[in-house]
């Protein structure tokens, strides 16, 4: 197979581990239609392991793929994935041993689990942050001084313990610790540009105060107002959004209104610029800075505050363009510069990890950092009893 690229694209390598470059078999996927990837008959595999069965909302049963071109180190052989949507079941499962491995983020099975010496804590960051945004439309955030107020408002780390229970960092850039530019890990050689931000601002109503008189407002924030967005009607969404609400009303002195509604319906009104204030995570699909840098360019789709930068664009564009990683990482720390440090067009709250517990007995198993689950080419199990 050859791939011909219209000009020179240093992370081209690394676009090829994302999931949309998956090799396909085209005469089955045009003679099966709609039908392909629904059921296991209907599925076909290229990896270590094969999908045999699939009974929907219960679970997936994978085995070991003869036809693989590393089969000999593959030592399962069967993967058996339940589906469980509640994370009590879970964790219960887990604990009375029907699951070998799980997701954990609710406190008290951490707490529990931790306690226990026949498990092991895996906790690794994920090419993820989550982030609040802001309609630049709305003469309110139209603003750049009023945004970093509310950029600064919410007090990172008491978030990343109340409300992701300690899974995650605080985040004062807009790229992850894992992501890497060439051999060089972003974030070891670039500061997070909130913090120059904060330690500038220490009290984040004064910018508030500030914006409003630019734009020739009241200046008492308790007149304002603001709604927030929420994709979701949960119980953890409504935590998520209380926690905000509470944080930049005392911090701000502002009225925040949060607005529930189902998750296609917020994205819809997102892209239609059909809100004030909201929030919503990202996860990079390949692993260089792009990945979270061209989504703010003009004219992306995934970019729904109403902010342009030419500035930003030609440095978004030169590093797509150019094979000097110095010059890329320059380009980077630039563009991230501009869009948290001068502009803050969004507000990133967290870096995020994964967590989960798997019993001793199980060896070998890898999560990659980027792609969904636990990577089990390698895995075994041994001393199980």
């Amino acid at each position: 197979m050859e791939i011909t690229l219209e000009g020179p694209c240093a992370y081209f390598e690394k676009l090829l581990a994302f999931k949309t470059m998956y090799p396909q078999r085209k005469d089955l996927v045009e003679e099966w239609g709609d039908k392909a990837g629904s059921e296991a008959e209907y599925t076909i595999s290229c990896g270590p392991f094969k999908l045999e069965k699939w009974t929907h909302k219960s679970e997936l049963v994978l085995v070991k793929n003869e036809n693989y071109w590393d089969a000999d180190k593959v030592k399962l052989d069967k993967v058996t994935y339940k589906i469980v949507e509640d994370p009590n079941t879970a964790s219960n499962m887990l604990s009375n041993g029907q699951l070998d491995i799980c997701a954990v983020s609710k406190p008290e099975w951490l707490e529990k689990f931790k306690q226990r010496d026949d498990m092991t804590y895996v906790s690794e960051f994920e090419p993820s942050v989550a982030y609040q945004f802001f309609n630049q439309e709305v003469e309110l955030f139209s603003n750049a001084n009023i945004r970093k107020a509310f950029a600064l408002a919410v007090d990172k780390e008491e978030l990343v313990d109340v409300l992701y229970y300690g899974i995650g960092e605080p985040a004062y850039g807009w790229i992850p610790p894992v992501m890497k530019v060439g051999d060089k890990t972003y974030r070891d050689v670039v500061e997070e540009p909130l913090k120059k931000l904060q330690e500038e601002n220490p009290d984040p109503k004064e910018l508030l105060i500030k914006g409003l008189e630019e734009l020739g407002m009241d200046p008492d924030p308790s007149k304002i107002t603001i709604n927030m967005l929420e994709g979701g009607t949960d119980p953890e969404t409504r935590r998520f959004a209380e926690y905000y609400q509470q944080a930049y009303e005392t911090a701000l002195g502002v009225n925040i209104k949060a607005e529930y509604v189902d998750w296609p319906v917020f994205l819809d009104r997102v892209q239609n610029m059909d809100y004030e204030l909201a929030g919503m995570g990202w996860m990079g699909d390949y692993d260089d800075p792009m990945t979270f840098m061209d989504m703010w360019m003009t004219g992306s789709e995934m970019s729904n505050t109403g902010w342009s930068n030419k500035e930003y664009d030609e440095l978004i564009k030169k590093a797509q363009e150019s094979l000097d990683e110095e010059e890329r990482l320059e380009c980077f720390k630039r563009a991230e510069e501009i869009l948290l440090y001068e502009d803050a067009v969004i507000a990133p709250v967290i870096y995020r990890k994964s967590s989960r517990f798997q019993y001793n007995y199980v060896k070998d198993t890898m999560k990659p950092l980027f792609g969904s689950g636990i990577e089990f080419k390698y895995a075994y199990t041994q001393d199980r009893k």
